[in-house]
Order: structure tokens, then C-alpha cells, then sequence
């Protein structure tokens, strides 16, 4: 890959299936693109520009985002679709990101949401049934499981899904004009 600076900031616009669209998102900030610097380097990897960008999308979405989400959100550099995908499981591999499944069967895409490094413990998520909005839920504490015996446990994924803030909106504007 071509040594370049840090994406420009960006924003990418989310239609969902109602019509109406969310807050624009910054691909890149100038604080994410430094702590992504300094968590690819602190991990003892190869701190690439491609690992740099990518986590650097990751936290300034604020969300979990799908593989061609970030794809889109960094068109402007030349990473490959390949090495997006070695770079998200790298990032996993480094607990730098973690993966949110498709949750309530929106599109059943797998998502990549920065892991926090305050925050590195068990957490629930959300998915949005109307527009696939998917984030965490830092501050919902995921219950201890009791297994039976010679289990190993590796861990627990607990999700919640329903409307966005947006979503529910729209749909309660829609219900008040069908309703008049």
C-alpha cells in the first residue's frame, strides 16, 4: 500500500427503509486517528496505515459497522477488500475491535465495533428491526451464566433489538399523520 496521511473526514449518510435519514457520520476525527495510532502501536503490530485507517473508522463511528460500511467509508484510500478483512480480524485478534453478529435478522451482516480499552468487558447490543443501526450497550452489564461442569466458556453475546431513536420517531410522525 502507498504510505498516505490519515483519511480525510468524511460523511456518509444511512437511508433505512422508512426513507428518512440519520445523522451524517465522521469516518475520521483527529482524536481517533491519534488513539488509533497509538493502540496499533501500543498492540506490538505492524502499525500500518490500513490498521490505523480502519480502527480509526471504527472509532469514530460510535457504532458497529458492517464490512461495507467501512469499505465505503474509506473509498478515498487504497485498501482492498482483502485486506479489510485481514485487518477487522486482526483488530479482533488484538481485542482492539470486536465482532456484533446479526442480530434480529435485519440483513444478518456481521458488524466490527471499536472495543474500548476501558471498557474491554462482556456488554450487550442493540440492532435497530427498521434501519440495522447496531451498537453497544457499554453501560448494560451481561449476566454471569452458571454452566454445567467441564464447560469452557469463551463468552456470552446478549442482544437486544427495536427502533432507534430516529426510527421510533418517524414511525410515531407516520402513525400521528395516519391517524388525522
Amino acid at each position: 500500500m502507498a504510505s498516505r496521511s490519515a483519511p480525510t473526514p468524511a460523511t456518509t449518510d444511512h437511508d433505512d427503509h422508512a426513507g428518512h435519514t440519520h445523522a451524517a457520520v465522521e469516518s475520521t476525527t483527529a482524536a481517533g486517528v491519534a488513539l488509533a495510532r497509538r493502540l496499533v502501536k501500543e498492540s506490538g503490530g505492524r502499525n500500518t496505515e490500513a490498521r490505523r485507517n480502519v480502527l480509526a473508522c471504527l472509532i469514530a463511528a460510535g457504532r458497529a459497522l458492517s464490512h461495507a460500511e467501512i469499505e465505503a467509508q474509506l473509498a478515498d484510500t487504497d485498501l482492498d477488500r482483502v485486506t479489510l478483512y485481514r485487518v477487522l480480524e486482526w483488530l479482533v485478534e488484538q481485542s482492539l475491535a470486536h465482532r456484533v453478529g446479526g442480530l434480529s435478522g435485519f440483513d444478518r451482516a456481521m458488524r466490527f465495533a471499536f472495543s474500548r480499552p476501558e471498557r474491554r468487558s462482556a456488554h450487550a447490543h442493540f440492532q435497530c428491526i427498521q434501519c440495522g443501526t447496531t451498537m453497544c450497550l457499554d453501560d448494560v452489564a451481561v449476566p454471569a451464566l452458571p454452566v454445567p461442569g467441564g464447560i469452557e466458556l469463551q463468552g456470552i453475546e446478549l442482544a437486544a433489538f427495536g427502533y432507534c431513536a430516529p426510527c421510533s420517531l418517524a414511525n410515531r410522525s407516520v402513525a400521528a399523520e395516519n391517524s388525522t
